[in-house]
């Protein structure tokens, strides 16, 4: 989570878990307030009521599908280190002893709670309104808030905005929760298949769904069936930008995904960059491009200070058990507890190796 530190501002500490939220989510947010303004005078309600609502239904939903994700690692033996919040739902930072299987119930517990507030909250209006299914998911057709039926327009807000992230988030390219999920179904098959085959798949996934996009802006340029117009445009920027983090994807999970990066212990941070084949790319064209090893050297730092801050977090839980280990026993410690000191002294023992 390092390139999305520096692209995020911190929110402070959550049940314990520090929370980032990601410039992104701001300007989303902002956008959601531009699109009212642009038609305040079409739906005939002051500025601000429609704008405001959705905003807070969407960080709210936002919080209930990481949420989902923060209670899946939580039942499954994991620790969850951080949480960035953005648009599409966020990312959480974990760390979990099973892999593969547990790791994709965890990506796809987000969508699968955004998705059964979408039910519920479709069953509701179409049992009991007017309501169908097409207003319900048109991601071009935003409902506004009406104060005389506050109710029903806020249960249709809420499902709304839970269809677009679950549907989102089951989209198998970068950023989203299925091609994490996906990914991580992969490694629980055990296939002999290099790193960057499998990266090239979902690479080919995202580019195939960033092209289907880009063919239906076309398609669809005279289109005039939502409130966000034109959907030419909205259609062909989704696609250009899924086209382009579909290839950032495969550069990161190339780059940061060597076999030994997830074998921290018994490994030096130091060493682990100067071994990455990524680092060597970049000093064999140094002097070429400048800029571009800058650029190296700015994430590695912003890397590295991600990891000594979960590092400090972790010393300071593991001084909290150490105490509760000398008032009650061995008896008394879970089996996080006891895993956050194994991998304490493990650091503590390789510190003293190497006379650090």
């Amino acid at each position: 989570m390092a390139e999305d530190h520096v692209w995020s501002v911190s929110a402070g500490r959550w049940f314990g878990v520090p929370v980032r939220i990601h410039v992104s989510l701001m300007v989303f947010i902002a956008m959601i307030f531009g699109v009212e303004w642009h038609y305040q005078d079409m739906i005939e309600r002051s500025f601000g009521g429609t704008g405001l609502v959705t905003a807070l239904v969407l960080i709210g939903s936002i919080l209930v599908h990481e949420f989902a994700h923060l209670f899946a690692i939580a039942n499954l033996g994991g620790h969850c280190n951080g949480m960035l919040l953005t648009p599409w739902g966020g990312n959480s930072d974990s760390t979990l002893l099973e892999s593969g299987r547990s790791r994709a119930i965890i990506h796809m517990a987000g969508p699968f709670v955004s998705g059964m507030v979408f039910l519920f909250g479709a069953a509701i209006l179409i049992r009991h309104t007017n309501a169908n299914l097409e207003s319900l998911i048109n991601p071009l057709r935003p409902h506004g808030f009406r104060s005389a039926n506050w109710e029903l327009t806020i249960l249709e807000i809420v499902t709304w905005v839970n269809f677009q992230l679950m549907a989102v988030n089951l989209l198998p390219c970068f950023p989203f929760d299925a091609a994490a999920a996906l990914r991580a179904t992969i490694d629980s098959l055990h296939l002999d298949v290099p790193r960057h085959r499998i990266e090239s798949a979902i690479m080919a996934m995202g580019q195939g769904l960033a092209f289907t996009m880009i063919g239906m802006a076309w398609l669809l340029r005279g289109y005039d069936g939502g409130s966000i117009q034109p959907a030419w445009f909205v259609l062909l920027l989704a696609g250009i930008t899924l086209t382009f983090a579909a290839r950032y994807s495969y550069a990161r999970e190339t780059a940061y995904e060597d076999p030994d990066w997830d074998e921290l212990e018994g490994a030096e941070y130091d060493s682990m960059y100067e071994d990455s084949d990524f680092f060597h790319f970049a000093d064999a064209d140094a002097d070429e491009n400048g800029s571009y090893s800058q650029w190296l050297m700015e994430k590695q730092h912003a890397r590295e200070s991600i990891e000594q801050e979960l590092e400090a977090d972790e010393e300071r839980q593991a001084d909290e058990i150490l105490e509760k280990l000398h008032q009650s026993g061995i008896t008394e410690l879970s089996e996080d507890e006891k895993r956050i000191l194994d991998r304490f002294s493990e650091r503590i023992r390789r510190r003293r190796q190497s006379g650090v």
